[in-house]
């Protein structure tokens, strides 16, 4: 199972909140379809999944 793991963002940005999913579980989602929305404290982004895939569980919350 492919683990969704955050590319690299920026210089000095070390951590992230989830802002909201963009997919439920047992949604099916295509390589490079946005599946989670992130913000720095800079910016918000769409983070795109890497493979076709079905998003079996969300492990990290909304908020978190």
């Amino acid at each position: 199972m492919p683990e969704l793991k955050l590319p690299a963002i920026g210089e000095g940005v070390v951590e992230v909140e989830i802002v909201r999913w963009l997919k439920k579980p047992g949604d099916r989602v295509a390589a490079n379809e946005g599946i989670v929305e992130v913000m720095t404290d800079k910016a918000t982004m769409e983070i795109p999944s890497p493979v076709d895939a079905v998003l079996e569980r969300i492990m990290i919350e909304e908020g978190a």
